[in-house]
């Protein structure tokens, strides 16, 4: 519920991720990775994408990799860095 009022603007980012280390809406473990992988989406919706990028690395790193939010964050990631094209000194 904390993404859909984030999404919906009845939450700041700050307290979506409060929400998501928070007890009593942890019902799941994967909670907080969802949220990062979310709050990217967003971000990249809304022209962020350096704190994309951060999030979604954070989603990548966290997520059980049965979670449809980890290859989410995977495939975005690469498609992300395709568009970037080829790191500079390399």
């Amino acid at each position: 519920m904390p993404v859909m009022k984030f999404y919906l603007g009845t939450l700041t980012a700050d307290q979506l991720l409060a929400a998501a280390g928070d007890p009593a809406e942890t019902k799941q473990p994967g909670r907080a990775c969802e949220t990062e992988f979310f709050l990217g989406e967003w971000q990249l919706g809304h022209g962020e994408k350096q704190a994309a990028i951060g999030n979604l690395r954070k989603a990548e790193s966290t997520c059980p990799r049965t979670y449809l939010q980890y290859r989410g964050a995977v495939e975005e990631l690469n498609r992300l860095e395709l568009a970037m094209g080829p790191a500079k000194g390399n």
